[in-house]
Formats: C-alpha cells, structure tokens, sequence
C-alpha cells in the first residue's frame, strides 16, 4: 500500500511540474507578445516621471567628493546638448554614441556652443527611477570613469521621452565637459528660427563680445551689469531671449549695460550687437547663459527625523534625517565644534551621529544652492533629545547590512516596466513551488528519482537571481 501511495505522489508530482511548466511557458510567451505587438504602448511604459536629472547630478557628485575629487557644476549648454542628443535619437531611432550620418556627442556639445577641452557622454533608457541609472553607471567601468574623470568640470543631464523603437522610452542624458581656456569666435547663437542678416554691409561690421557675466553661471542676484568689449560701431545694443533691452553706456572701447529693472528668476540668453550712424547692424556677439537664482534654500526643521543602529559596547549610531527645499549642492553642519557634512539620500539630507549617551548637543545646519543662496537653522540640544526618544531601532550591524539589501533588491524589482515586473513575479512563484515539490519529494525519499525537480529548481533560480541583479533598463 505504501509503495502504490509513493509511486502515485511520483506520477502526480511528474503530471503537476509538466503541467505548470508548459503554462508558465504559454504564459510568458503570449505576455510579451502581446506587451510588444497587440495592447496599447503605454500599457507597458516605463515612466519618466520619477527620474530626476538633479539627483543624478547629486549621486556623481557624492560619488566625486567620496574619493577627493572636485564636484561637477551644471553648465546649461551641456544641459541644451543633452536634450538634443535625446532628441535626435528618438527622431531617427538609434540607440548609440553615434548617429546614422555620423553625428557624433561633441557635435551636439559644439553646437550647444560649449568649446570644450575634454568631453564624455553616458547614456541610459527604460529606467524609471535615477537610484538604479546611476546604479547601472557605475557598475560598468567605461561610464564610472566619466563620473569620476578628474579632467572634467561641468555635467548637463535631460531625460527625453518619446516613440523609440516601436515603444513609449524614455533616454537619460549625462553630459561631462571642461571647456577651453580663453575667448573662442565662434558664434554659439543658436536659436531656432533665427536668422542671421544678410542685407547691406552688416559682414563688415565686427560684433561685441560679452566679458561678464560668465557663460553658465548663477546669480543670486536680479539685478546685475552687462560688460563687454566693443569692437566696431558707434553703439552697443543688449538682448535677452531676442527681447531687445536697450543700449549700453560706451566707455572707449568698453561697454556696460544696466537694466532699469530686475531680471526675472530663471534662465537668461544674453547677447549683444553693434551698430553704427549708417543703421548698420553686427552679427550677435556670443551668448551669455545666465541663471538667475534669489531664492535661497529652506530648511524645514519640522521634518527632522530619527533613527539609530546600536554598535556594540561604543553605543549607538544616530542618522539625522531633514527636508530641505529648493534643491542645495551643500549641507554642512556644526557639532560639538567638528565640522560635518549632509549626504542627499531618499530626498533627504542625512547625517550620522555616534553617541553614547542619551544627550545631544546643538546642531547648527547651513545649506547653500548652486547659486549661492543660504539658509541656516541651529536645532538645540534638546530638541535632538526630544526627537531621539521615540526613535526607530534599525537593529544591529548584520540587520542593517541585510535591510540594505533588500531595499537595492526591491528598488531593482519595483522600478522597472510593467513586463519586467511581472516576468520577475513569474520566476519568483516558479521557485517556490519548486521548492515545495522539492522538499515534499524529499520526504518521501524519491529526490534521487528522474521526477527530482532539482534542476528545474536550479534553473529557475538563476532567472531569478538573474532578474533581480538585473537594473531593468540599458545604458550605452
């Protein structure tokens, strides 16, 4: 009886694995046929809404100031070229550093009007969040070494979305440059729709050059001077975004230029023309990008939040989590006379505090953005104390490790598309019932039999592992 009860739990078990297997088969198959041929696009899109090019730009920076490299500023002109480069291919579908008709990424660079020295160029796509691109990038040797190139100094980073390769993708952008010393002749004035004049002698009449402010800065100020040096002509006339401003007070062959009125926050193409008592008019001098930033960051002390690791006999190790808005490059802080520094993680700004008794000493926090605004709040004693009360325990060392862990694992799983996703959860049910069969077929003494389901387990495994190691999208 026993001997018909096993051979019987054989013949099932052997029934139920063919069974599942071809469905699982049939079902993945006809999935991912309909993903790409049948059902809507954007039923399987991989959304860009969650990518955000300012965190990316914060992670190569964390990356750079972990190893005593200079951060990265961003330079509009790279951020222009980026997008271009997105743009371009989406428009003539191809997925690589270089074009059909050989465009090249320092061609967007130049035309962007960045005359660089060193240039470099990462891209990604079918991402839907920044941790796991930056992720990808510096898992691959080729584009770590542009996070962390030492040569360069600015970065320009655009996410571009549109029909590629028969789907909805979005392509991530991440330009690095340093650019040449010295003024360069070349006319950056690229508008779309302009059109340079073509009537009278306007070729013989040289144009200014802008000398301040500078290409790509930020200013913290709305109000600011227009210098340059004049070349020809009797006059100087300055534009903004092709709005004619006025004209500049000439001082021989220098000229300044200073508007009535503030300039209005956001970005600025400024340039300049000559003319002279014919009505003769110059080509455009170069552009001046600028950036005007007056709003400073804001430290929202009501968010402070907290959590500690215990450590052994040293205590514990208390993480200092706070909001600030309007997007800082630097959080530094004040604690018992040392100097810290905030590090940018899950939209917040954190820091860590080992202490080994249950009172804390004032906190004094200054954040600056890119343009050079500060905001600065000290957090007393006790209020840390206050807020370390009721804190969260995240356990020990080994349980910090493994929560770490799963978050990378989960983060991998959950920001990927919608076929992703589920061709993962697929795999993930094949291992467990797997392994139950496994471990029933184990008790009745039959594993060593040709029904052992070992392999299937082992293979099915390996799809799994290969799908959570996987980042979900592909970088270039």
């Amino acid at each position: 009886m026993a001997k018909k009860i096993e051979n019987r739990i054989i013949k099932i078990s052997n029934i139920f694995r063919t069974k599942y297997l071809i469905i699982l088969i049939l079902f993945i198959g006809i999935f991912n046929f309909l993903g790409t041929t049948v059902l809507p696009e954007d039923t399987f899109l991989v959304s860009a809404s969650d990518i955000d090019v300012y965190e990316l730009f914060i992670l190569a920076n964390n990356e750079r100031k972990s190893r005593g490299i200079k951060e990265l500023t961003i330079d509009t002109r790279l951020v222009a070229a980026a997008e271009a480069k997105g743009n371009d291919m989406i428009a003539k579908d191809y997925w690589s550093h270089y074009g059909p008709n050989g465009e090249s990424p320092w061609d967007f660079i130049i035309n962007a009007g960045y005359d660089y020295s060193y240039a470099g160029e990462n891209l990604a796509k079918d991402f839907s969040s920044s941790s796991p691109i930056h992720s990808a990038w510096m898992a691959s040797p080729s584009h770590r070494d542009n996070i962390i190139n030492s040569s360069f100094e600015n970065i320009g980073i655009a996410v571009v979305t549109g029909e590629f390769q028969g789907k909805e993708t979005s392509i991530v952008v991440q330009m690095f440059g340093t650019q040449q010393e010295g003024y360069s002749d070349i006319n950056p004035f690229i508008e779309e729709g302009y059109i340079l004049p073509t009537t009278g002698e306007v070729e013989e009449l040289k144009p200014p050059s802008i000398t301040d402010p500078k290409d790509g800065e930020i200013l913290n100020e709305a109000a600011f001077d227009v210098k340059g040096i004049k070349r020809e002509g009797s006059e100087v006339r300055i534009y903004d975004n092709q709005n004619e401003l006025g004209n500049a007070v000439l001082v021989e062959n220098e000229f300044v230029y200073r508007k009535t009125e503030k300039y209005d926050e956001g970005l600025h193409s400024i340039y300049a023309k000559s003319f002279n008592e014919d009505a003769l008019e110059s080509d455009p001098s170069n552009v001046v990008n600028v950036t005007v930033d007056t709003i400073k960051p804001n430290i929202k002390t009501d968010s402070l939040e907290c959590t500690y690791l215990e450590t052994g006999l040293e205590g514990r190790k208390y993480t200092f989590s706070i909001e600030i808005e309007d997007n800082p490059v630097s959080v530094k802080g004040i604690y018992e006379e040392a100097d810290i520094e905030f590090m940018y993680k899950d939209n917040l700004w954190q820091i860590q505090i080992e202490n080994d008794s249950s009172l804390f000493s004032q906190l004094s926090i200054q954040a600056v953005d890119p343009a050079g605004n500060i905001d600065e709040a000290v957090i007393s004693g006790e209020e840390l104390n206050s807020i370390s009360e009721n804190v969260q325990n995240q356990g020990n060392i080994t349980t910090k490790v493994n929560k770490w862990i799963v978050d990378n694992l989960l983060t991998r799983i959950f920001t990927r598309s919608l076929r992703g996703r589920v061709n993962f959860l697929v795999a993930f049910l094949m291992v467990i019932l797997l392994s139950i069969e496994q471990i029933v077929l184990s008790r009745t003494g039959y594993t060593n039999q040709k029904s052992n389901p070992l392999i299937n387990l082992t293979v099915f495994s390996i799809l799994l592992f290969s799908s959570l190691i996987g980042s979900g999208g592909e970088i270039l």
